[in-house]
């Protein structure tokens, strides 16, 4: 292979122990579980998992094809030309506003079925769901004949604000407390904060896959995704010479330069021309002019290799790691976006061990 991302389900698996303990939680695979797989993913974690979230109807039949014992959800405010397909395979879709639980509720009645529906609440992130302070609205919804509400739930708008994330936990608590007779409905904050609270279910994303928001390092997860390239060629540079598209790199010495064989079509962010680094037998090696569509350059010299050889762009190797936060880091962006942005075109190869 020219490339691949290697994807440790037991590391997803541990992950997902290590943030539950034992209880029931959301697992997030939406954007093909960030990367690395939504199916692979899913069926690794199905029957541990209370529910498996998606973020469009496309997504959510892809799981639901699956047959997982686990519904499938699909988050945000809900998008009503997608209700019907919803329906049809039963997937369970979430509401932000009373508009679109009033559509859901009559799609089912002509249907002559019964919808499934969680409810949004924007409690601070202003960006999709039910007002908090809009209690009618909410038991509004909660009413419609023809719609199953499963849960409520709400998001966190500043990572690492705890004393927003506190105003967040409050208004949602006064949501909970006001359905407190409903013992059937899931409440989920998925916060630090809220992990061990009465009544709570968490949504597991980005950590997961090993990673934190924010770029922290939380002891004992696991990263889930290595990305590797295999060198396609080695030559001399001399002192002088320009390297790669738009003479963005001039030799300084005499060096060898190898092409790896990785580009921004691949996911190679563009933001690491010049900047960034890959390691090559547990060795750091810059990487040299402008990232192309389909590989890029790195600063070899006096490095041991044979073409053919592979360069971990997020992963380790030996005592060395370059993880997708420090790829982040340079890009001036974040791990999610890293992460996500690994192509279609790169094999996912799977590790798991087999069960006994």
């Amino acid at each position: 292979m020219r490339n691949f991302a290697e994807i440790d389900l037991d590391a997803i698996k541990h992950n997902f122990q290590l943030l539950v303990a034992n209880k029931k939680a959301v697992a997030v695979v939406k954007a093909d579980a960030y990367g690395h797989g939504a199916a692979r993913v899913a069926r690794a974690l199905d029957g541990d998992a209370l529910a498996f979230a998606a973020s469009n109807i496309d997504e959510a039949e892809a799981l639901a094809r699956l047959e997982l014992k686990s519904p499938v959800v699909i988050l945000g405010d809900g998008y009503a030309p997608e209700f019907e397909r919803a329906l049809d395979a039963r997937i369970v879709i979430s509401l932000g506003n009373i508009k679109n639980a009033m559509i859901l509720d009559e799609l089912a009645r002509r249907k002559n079925t019964r919808a499934r529906a969680v409810l949004c609440i924007d409690t601070g992130m202003r960006r999709d769901g039910f007002d908090f302070s809009d209690i009618h609205g909410i038991a509004a919804a909660l009413e419609l004949k023809n719609i199953d509400i499963m849960g409520i739930y709400s998001h966190p708008a500043r990572d690492g604000d705890d004393g927003f994330t506190a105003v967040q936990l409050t208004r949602f608590e006064k949501i909970k407390s006001v359905f407190a007779g409903r013992s059937d409905l899931i409440f989920s904050f998925p916060s630090s904060a809220s992990l061990g609270r009465d009544g709570f279910v968490p949504r597991v994303g980005l950590k997961l896959y090993g990673l934190s928001p924010g770029g922290k390092r939380d002891s004992g997860l696991r990263p889930a995704l290595s990305f590797r390239a295999a060198i396609l060629s080695a030559r001399r540079v001399k002192k002088g010479e320009d390297v790669g598209y738009g003479d963005a790199f001039r030799a300084e010495r005499d060096m060898t330069v190898a092409t790896v064989a990785a580009g921004y079509a691949d996911g190679v962010p563009r933001a690491l021309s010049n900047k960034g680094e890959v390691l090559l037998h547990a060795m750091r090696a810059k990487i040299v002019g402008n990232i192309c569509m389909d590989a890029f350059m790195i600063d070899a010299t006096d490095m041991k290799f044979s073409v053919g050889d592979y360069v971990t762009i997020i992963g380790r190797e030996g005592d060395d790691e370059i993880t997708a936060d420090d790829v982040a880091r340079t890009c001036g962006t974040i791990s999610y976006e890293i992460l996500c942005g690994i192509s279609k075109r790169v094999p996912r190869v799977y590790k798991e061990k087999e069960e006994k």
